[in-house]
């Protein structure tokens, strides 16, 4: 299998802490961010990861070479900021394999494997999204799905405390299909009400 990890935003909200280090490779007990994504990844069969790069990218390569932690590595490199779906759209053609994971780039999960979304993916399918259910949604929006799991709106931010289920940033797509990066982009400007088997089917 094969995966897309977005790792090429400057991560301003991080200060100086990310002006010579890609927020990638910031340790997080022990291992870098890469590091516990790539083992995230292991488990569900990745063997090859595209890092979607563009903010010091050259400090990326040199500290990461071709392969890292027990997996090849491609590079899909901004010239210029591409946004969440423009920056998957440069790194499929890498991909040679459907199903594909996407994962953010500073995605941290734990006490979950990936092979449960596998499981769930299904021939026809664009995509699946991976949901967290949080005790509150204010700081992040929500995901608004029906009672067959398909999700229906991505509501800004809510001014009440109140659990819901929020993106993670993990995704599986067919790279069959031709709107992921449409339907991710959208995702993550999360607007209120978007129809989100409208945008896939377009």
């Amino acid at each position: 299998m094969q995966a897309i990890i977005l790792c090429g935003g400057l991560a301003t909200r991080l200060g100086n802490t990310t002006k010579t280090v890609p927020k990638i490779l910031l340790e997080i007990d022990g291992k870098t961010v890469l590091e516990w994504q790539i083992q995230l990844l292991k488990e569900a069969n990745v063997e090859e990861v595209i890092l979607a790069s563009g903010h010091l990218h050259d400090v990326l390569y040199d500290s990461v070479g071709v392969c890292y932690g027990g997996v090849s590595i491609r590079y899909a490199k901004e010239e210029k900021r591409l946004g969440t779906g423009g920056a998957i759209r440069n790194a499929v053609t890498y991909i040679k394999k459907s199903p594909f994971f996407v994962l953010n780039g500073d995605v941290l999960l734990s006490n979950f494997s990936l092979c449960e979304m596998l499981a769930r993916f299904h021939q026809g399918m664009v995509g699946l999204l991976l949901s967290v259910r949080v005790d509150d949604i204010r700081p992040y929006g929500e995901i608004v799905s029906d009672n067959d799991e398909r999700v229906t709106a991505f509501r800004e931010k809510q001014s009440v405390c109140r659990e819901g289920y929020i993106n993670s940033g993990v995704y599986l797509f067919d790279e069959r299909g031709s709107s992921y990066d449409r339907v991710v982009a959208q995702v993550n400007r999360a607007k209120d009400g978007l129809d989100v088997n409208r945008a896939m089917r377009e």
